[in-house]
């Protein structure tokens, strides 16, 4: 059994939460309405964590420009920085650092831009790519920045 972090009760179930960029081991009460990070199940030492977060960031295989081409997209929309942060349940100043290429966006957070912003960051194979044409025309990805040049 472990101890909560918060309250100090004891748990078997250790949720891992974030709160003001700290994790934090907490049990299911203390977990309520908290950004969860891990599930109890999937709980593992920071070290393995750092590895595993890595391997996810390369294994995305971003695009070269991505965060030029999130700002275009972005833009596109008429969204500003801090709104798009807010739409997406990020801090706008991990958003801007993502948009500046400082640093690499995790597996999650790209899936949450595309879907947000309505394109695809991750490099395509051409098979995928000739079933993207088809696609309605309100969603623009990654490759269709490219045709037109922009």
């Amino acid at each position: 059994m472990e101890e909560c972090e918060l309250c100090g009760k004891k748990t078997d179930r250790v949720y891992v939460i974030e709160i003001d960029g700290v994790e934090l081991g907490v049990c299911a009460s203390c977990a309520k309405g908290k950004k969860i990070v891990r599930e109890p199940e999937q709980a593992k030492t920071q070290k393995h964590q750092n590895t595993e977060r890595k391997q996810e960031a390369d294994s995305a295989e971003l695009v070269d420009d991505y965060g030029k081409r999130i700002q275009v997209a972005r833009e596109k929309l008429g969204l500003s920085l801090p709104v798009l942060a807010e739409m997406i349940n990020e801090k706008e100043s991990h958003m801007l650092r993502i948009e500046q290429q400082k640093t690499l966006p995790t597996p999650e957070l790209v899936k949450k831009l595309e879907k947000a912003l309505g394109i695809t960051d991750r490099s395509m194979s051409e098979d995928s790519t000739s079933s993207r044409t088809s696609q309605k025309a309100e969603h623009a990805s990654i490759g269709d920045f490219v045709k037109k040049g922009m």
